[in-house]
């Protein structure tokens, strides 16, 4: 939903369908034959890459078979190795902005009367300069806080991203993994609690 969103905002606004449901995890949401066939009759689909969407792989390869534009949002910005959070970072996002606009553009979006390469260029554009506005916000939200005290925990590891972009130490998580699908147990817990 996060990308669904990006592309709407890319897309001047028009309506973007996600393939996986609000509030259902990424990591583990396997498609009905339904979302297949919507993968297959889909111009471009935008997937965050990085195996965020195992459960997608083979419904994604059959697509892409079938002369769909998969168009993985890591593959056109900076990552970190083994965390497909990317997201959480508002730089990392505005950089695969230009991407997105292009592969929309090349699957002929249709937003208007305009030039479509020119409104695309001015919403990518003006979305762009919006993300730059929100880290210019966190960054200066967190100046308030010192520096040695910029500590969290989470509850699985899903926020290098944005604790590499401003400054954050992630001290540890619940679940030692970047997946929501790993899981822990009581004698895991107590070790990662002495690690601390």
């Amino acid at each position: 939903t996060v990308w669904a969103d990006v592309v709407s905002r890319v897309a001047c606004g028009e309506e973007v369908p996600a393939l996986v449901p609000p509030g259902t995890d990424a990591h583990s949401y396997e498609p009905s034959i339904r979302d297949a066939d919507r993968l297959r009759a889909a111009r471009v689909v935008v997937a965050n890459g990085l195996d965020l969407e195992d459960g997608l792989t083979d419904a994604l390869r059959t697509a892409a078979a079938d002369g769909v534009t998969i168009l993985e949002v890591a593959d056109h910005t900076e990552v970190i190795d083994g965390d497909p959070h990317l997201w959480m970072d508002p730089d990392r996002v505005a950089a695969a902005v230009p991407a997105i606009a292009d592969a929309l553009g090349d699957a002929g979006l249709d937003l208007g009367p305009d030039e479509r390469s020119e409104e695309l260029d001015r919403c990518a554009g003006g979305y762009s300069a919006e993300l730059s506005r929100l880290a210019e916000e966190v960054e200066s939200a967190f100046a308030a806080v010192p520096p040695a005290r910029r500590v969290v925990v989470t509850q699985h590891e899903n926020l290098r991203y944005f604790a590499t972009r401003f400054g954050l130490d992630v001290v540890g998580a619940v679940v030692p993994s970047t997946s929501s699908l790993a899981a822990t147990g009581p004698r895991a817990m107590e070790e990662r609690e002495a690690a601390l």
